[in-house]
């Protein structure tokens, strides 16, 4: 069964169902209509208008996944161009969470999303690692032990540039952005980082070869949040 929260502006449910109510939103249907057949009990809610502007009205959407040794997550976020943004996170258990937030509280939220925290800086000689670039697409196959033997592979290769990690957590976050430029073509970025602890690393590509380059917090941050189209890189909805 779903449920609303008018206090948070958000549906929670089993992951099938909300995709068929997000799915639902999406289209012209009256909303009472929708949500008698996908949401029984839930009232008209004035928070569902934001939501349902933008979902028929899309700006850019970013896709994150969050991958690690225990879990895998993607999360689906979209901004309309009512200024207001919906979110798609997955929930324990086959639940799943369907939110509006403003625009001007996504970086925040992206930022949560992933549990970003503050590291260690590198120091001046902690520069770029060479690692199998295998590897690194290992880590974020769906499969929990490819991607934990993955981590086994890189960790000590890590290790003798950064030294041992203060303990063994460790997650991959790629995001991606897409959108359609004003010239009407198909626009996207990626972003791919690594945190080891307190360490965070940069993936970065050249000639088929990959490295990781250790840099601080605040810089893995400013690449992160990079992954947000400019305003003027976003034409109107189509």
């Amino acid at each position: 069964m779903i449920a609303f929260d008018p206090a948070t502006a958000a549906f929670r449910g089993p992951r099938a169902s909300l995709d068929r109510l997000l799915n639902a939103l999406a289209a012209d249907d009256e909303l009472s209509a929708v949500l008698a057949a996908h949401a029984p009990g839930i009232t008209v809610d004035p928070t569902m208008d934001g939501m349902r502007g933008a979902l028929t009205a899309p700006l850019f959407r970013v896709e994150i996944t969050v991958s690690g040794p225990g879990a895998q997550q993607h999360h689906d976020l979209l901004v309309g161009a009512n200024g207001v943004g919906v979110r798609r996170s997955p929930l324990k258990d086959g639940l799943a969470e369907l939110a509006a937030y403003p625009i001007g509280t996504l970086p925040g939220g992206m930022t949560r999303l992933v549990r970003f925290l503050p590291g260690a800086a590198p120091t001046s000689e902690q520069g770029p690692i060479r690692v199998p670039a295998e590897q690194l697409v290992r880590l974020t196959d769906p499969d929990t032990a490819t991607r934990v033997a993955a981590w086994s592979a890189l960790d000590p290769l890590i290790g003798n540039v950064l030294g041992p990690a203060a303990d063994d957590t460790w997650q991959i976050v790629e995001a991606r952005s897409s959108w359609t430029s004003l010239d009407e073509e198909p626009g996207e970025d990626l972003v791919v980082q690594i945190r080891r602890a307190e360490h965070h690393l940069l993936i970065e590509e050249q000639n088929s070869a990959a490295s990781l380059r250790p840099v601080t917090s605040l810089r893995a941050w400013e690449e992160f949040i990079r992954v947000l189209p400019e305003h003027d890189e976003v034409g109107a909805p189509r």
